[in-house]
């Protein structure tokens, strides 16, 4: 059964006073009684002493009447219950009353003496009957008094159980209605007592509860949202690997339900060599309660292919920090691993013909070297260069270049088979490996390739063409023990075939007229390697200045110079092409450009722009973008201080890259400068598809630009059309005051040359500025640029 807390409380309180009232009523009976003895007994021997007092004198006369009468006096007159006077022998001489025959009386005994002899003794009884009498008379009253004082007791514990109680029984129906759900729910207390305060506290205790529970429900909708919305799934497993959570995102990631996948092992779901891969790593990441990231694994998708995912997970462990299972994200990276599957491909395969890049072939080529030179067995590689391709660009357009490029790539693929490994070199350079085959097959090979070309029909619309090319041959370990040698023997091979005509091939030899040349090369190749290993280059800068703009802003070009072991300095002039032929120049470039951003970096040069020279070689290099922009980050340099000077003759070259690479760097801020304009047959043209902001005049128009009236016309036109098109133009190899003044009257816009200031290693200010005056003496001012 149960009882209120108010039920308990009045029972506690009302048998607790009932037991102290019982003893103090049992303690007060005792001392009663004892006292009634006490009095009974007092009043025996006082009785006694009085009447042997008066018994005395009969008691010495022998007058027994007298004392039977005094005996019977005194059982009248002091309720004894039995009275007797005996002699000295003990011989009753008189008696009143009757002696007590059950109940235990109380006696007492007096003697008679007279002169201190013994002449009698008085004995008397008296009856507990009164004392009993007047102790049930105590205790009836003891007993009505502790009857009311239980009732009284009993009221106030009620009382006061009711008024301790009833503020509490609000607090538990509150309690229950919380319970129930109902966050809401007060108490509507207001006493200012410890049931006050409960009542305030589980008002707080609700209402903190309801918000963080309401918090609660918004933060479980996210995680949901989250979960059921984010391009990733999220789950949990046991320590088994089993699934115990998944979100919905495994429907659109697996094409299983949830339900599907709760209760499987994550190992089931995987491809079976994944499993068995990873199943391993699991239990022991397991074991030591590790975390795991960017694991990867393929899944079959239910109505699908096959998707890669990958993983990360961390162990959940329980108060006692055992693991009991993990949680984690896991994503699909089946794009991402296609996409990079594609750059890997873009970066070692030429994109419009399918063969392989230059640096993917020099690798190949290095590896086969190693095979031969293990298995003692020849290779020989061609080098096939077009002949007339850049004509065919100018006058049908670059579509239609790229068209014929992948039908010679057909051409080559058809006849070479699966044995040969082709590769686009650049521009409308081919290259092919020939594993295992001697200078005789490869010659064989370029002959059936040459006739090939010669006899499939071409055409650019309904216009038909006819394509020629060289074809130099060259066999290890004859012609060179390195990629780069044979390379570059195949190169010079080229030349000495198209020295002969169209459509000839030359297989390399030692005593070739070219052999000087390239041993040079070989030999330039090492000290441009060496250079960059043991930091012996360096940069000069010379002065590029405005002829009219007042600028704040100085302008430099940065001029790469290299010294040999013994001391002796060359200018890019004698190395640059041989770095551009053995590949050497992207590391020269960006060798550069971190030379340069150093000093753009210090403050007193904040207002300067430097010109680089960058060349069309480099364009093409994997990554060279993304290292240029790094770098130019990390130095906090803005990038409208850097021009990138590109000779006209690399752009065109190679044009399609020229004008991505171009494209993405102007998005950011860079500038670019066309160098050595006007030798190509078709400058102009290329202004059209070249994003370039300057272009630089070749200075073999100005060297004597004094005194020749063609080379003054032709840099006019170069200015007119480059102010037309909104570029400014910049004039080097300015040597004399005449040359100065008659760029001036042209209107070029900025000028460079030893007049001018020569390089230094410094960046120093240039000793004239034309801006603010008029050049050499003369009179005209000239005309603003346009920039």
């Amino acid at each position: 059964m149960r009882l209120s807390l108010r039920y308990k409380a009045v029972v506690l309180i009302a048998v607790t006073e009932i037991a102290l009232l019982g003893l103090l009523l049992a303690s007060n009976l005792s001392n009663t009684r004892d006292n009634l003895e006490t009095q009974l007994a007092n009043q025996a021997r006082a009785t006694a002493e009085l009447v042997a007092a008066s018994a005395t004198g009969p008691l010495l006369a022998l007058d027994l009447a007298q004392l039977r009468h005094l005996l019977t006096g005194i059982i009248d007159k002091h309720n004894m219950t039995y009275v007797s006077i005996s002699d000295h022998s003990g011989k009753i001489l008189a008696a009143a009353g009757t002696k007590s025959q059950h109940t235990q009386p109380i006696r007492a005994s007096e003697a008679i003496t007279v002169a201190g002899s013994l002449f009698g003794t008085i004995d008397l009884e008296l009856t507990r009957q009164q004392a009993e009498a007047a102790l049930a008379t105590t205790t009836r009253s003891n007993v009505y008094i502790v009857a009311l004082e239980v009732m009284l007791v009993a009221l106030i514990s009620f009382t006061l159980g009711w008024f301790l109680t009833r503020n509490i029984n609000k607090v538990a129906k509150a309690a229950e209605e919380v319970a129930a759900g109902n966050y809401a729910v007060r108490v509507p207390v207001n006493s200012r007592d410890e049931i006050g305060d409960l009542a305030s506290s589980f008002n707080d205790m609700t209402e903190k509860l309801r918000t963080n529970l309401e918090a609660l429900k918004q933060s479980n909708r996210r995680f949901r949202d989250m979960a059921d919305n984010t391009s990733d799934w999220l789950w949990e497993t046991d320590t088994a690997g089993r699934y115990t959570y998944v979100s919905k995102k495994v429907t659109i990631l697996t094409g299983y339900e949830p339900h599907q996948i709760i209760g499987t092992s994550a190992f089931e779901i995987m491809l079976p060599e994944d499993a068995q891969r990873l199943r391993a790593t699991f239990e022991m990441l397991n074991k030591e309660r590790k975390p795991f990231y960017g694991v990867e694994y393929r899944v079959k998708h239910k109505t699908r292919g096959e998707v890669i995912f990958e993983s990360n997970g961390t162990p959940i462990q329980d108060d006692h920090g055992m693991v009991v299972g993990y949680r984690g994200v896991t994503r699909d990276i089946t794009r991402r691993k296609q996409d990079q599957s594609r750059l890997l491909y873009l970066a070692e395969y030429d994109a419009l013909t399918g063969l392989l890049g230059r640096h993917k072939f020099i690798d190949t080529l290095d590896n086969e070297i190693l095979l031969s030179s293990s298995n003692n067995t020849p290779l020989t590689i061609l080098f096939f260069d077009l002949d007339g391709f850049k004509l065919i660009n100018d006058t049908h357009g670059h579509m239609a270049g790229d068209g014929l490029l992948r039908i010679v790539a057909d051409i080559f693929s058809a006849h070479c088979g699966n044995s040969a490994i082709l590769a686009r070199l650049g521009g409308d350079e081919f290259g092919i490996l020939l594993r295992g085959a001697t200078a005789e097959v490869g010659r064989k090979v370029a002959k059936d390739l040459l006739a090939a070309i010669e006899t499939t029909p071409l055409a650019v619309g309904e216009t038909a063409i006819r394509l020629f090319a060289g074809v130099g041959i060259c066999s290890y370990p004859e012609g060179g023990q390195d990629s780069e040698t044979l390379l570059a023997h195949a190169d010079s091979a080229v030349t000495l075939a198209k020295a002969h005509g169209q459509n000839r091939y030359h297989v390399y030899h030692a005593s070739d007229t070219l052999l000087d040349n390239m041993r040079d090369r070989i030999n330039w190749q090492t000290l441009i390697h060496e250079a960059l290993e043991n930091n012996r280059l360096r940069l000069d800068f010379q002065s590029i200045v405005p002829l009219a703009s007042r600028e704040c802003s100085m302008h430099y070009e940065a001029l790469i110079r290299l010294t040999d072991i013994t001391g002796k300095e060359y200018t890019a002039s004698e190395f640059i092409e041989t770095a551009e032929q053995t590949g050497q120049i992207s590391d020269i470039d960006k060798w550069v450009l971190t030379q340069v951003l150093k000093r753009l970096s210090r403050p007193e040069n904040k207002d300067c722009t430097i010109a680089i020279n960058l060349s069309g070689r480099s364009l093409d290099t994997p990554g060279l973008f993304e290292f240029f922009q790094e770098h130019v980050i990390a130095s906090m340099i803005k990038p409208n201080q850097l021009i990138f000077e590109i000779t006209e003759s690399s752009a065109i070259a190679e044009m399609a890259k020229a004008e991505s690479f171009l494209s993405r760097m102007k998005k950011l801020g860079y500038h670019f400068s066309l160098d050595d304009f006007g030798v190509g047959f078709s400058s102009f043209s290329y202004l059209k598809h070249l994003p370039v902001d300057q272009i630089k005049i070749d200075g073999g128009f100005i060297r004597h630009i004094d005194c020749s009236r063609e080379d003054q016309i032709f840099v006019k036109a170069i200015v007119q059309v480059a102010h037309e098109l909104g570029l400014s133009t910049v004039a080097e190899f300015v040597e004399s005051p005449a040359i100065l003044e008659i760029l001036a009257d042209i209107g070029v816009d900025y000028v460079q040359g030893h007049h001018i200031g020569k390089p230094s290693s410094t960046l120093t200010a240039p000793k004239m500025n034309f801006a603010d005056g008029p050049v050499a003496g003369h009179g005209n001012k000239p005309r603003s640029s346009a920039h």
